[in-house]
Parts: C-alpha cells; structure tokens; sequence
C-alpha cells in the first residue's frame, strides 16, 4: 500500500479523540472557504483564495476517499478483537459499509456526512502536527 503509513496515523488519529476531531473538520468546513472568499476580494489575496478553494476541494475530495478506510478499520478491529489494522481487506470492508450507509433513507445520509467531517478533522490534523515538525 502506498500510504500506509499515513492511513493508518489517520485512523489513529480518528479512533482516539473522534469528536474532538468531528468538530475540527466542521470548523475547517465553515471557515476555509469564508476565508479564501474573503481574500478573493483584495487584489493581493486573489492567488491566496483561490489557492484556499483548490485546497479545500482537494481536501473534501480526499477526506471522502479516507472515510471508507477509516470505517473498515473500526469495523474490523471491532469484529476482530484485534490492534487498529489498515489493510486492502479493512479497505474493502469499509468501502462495503460505507456504501450500505448510503442506502439508509434519512440516516444514511447523516451518518455519511459526520464520517467525511470526521476524516476532515483527522486529516486536519495530521498535516497540522507535520507543520509544527517542521518548525
């Protein structure tokens, strides 16, 4: 697996103070993209916010891809009694979760949403904790 390291730091991250990182990933949902808008609007935040929304997509665009990964690993380690483990069969077992979640009417859709917030947070801060390394 290419990021294995890095998912499995995220599903760490995830599992071990999930609300806390539910609400970070609903403070960065709210405030990046007020923020990037507010710098289109000076002449010389123009790169910044664009930048900020190219950023943001990506972003929501990979914290949708980690979610399923983040799911099949609780889902195993609960089934399994075993250690946190991201493995291309926790990644199966999550994408297959995840999808079932999608066919609940009204819940599925909540839980979804809260599991993609709680990846964004996760991911949040990973790359938070990076920069403070490399100060």
């Amino acid at each position: 697996m290419i990021f294995h390291r890095f998912s499995k730091e995220i599903v760490n991250i995830a599992t071990t103070r999930a609300f806390f990182e539910l609400g970070r990933g609903v403070v960065v949902l709210a405030a990046v993209p007020v923020i990037s808008i507010l710098l289109l609007i000076t002449l010389v935040g123009i790169p910044f916010g664009i930048l900020g929304l190219i950023g943001f997509a990506a972003m929501m665009i990979f914290s949708w891809i980690i979610t399923p990964i983040i799911v099949g690993s609780v889902a195993y380690r609960y089934f399994s009694k075993k250690d946190l483990e991201v493995s291309w069969k926790t990644i199966l077992l999550g994408v297959f979760l995840y999808t079932l979640l999608g066919i609940i009417p009204l819940i599925g859709w909540l839980v979804k949403t809260l599991l993609i917030l709680l990846a964004l947070g996760s991911i949040t801060a990973l790359k938070l904790r990076i920069v403070k390394e490399w100060r």
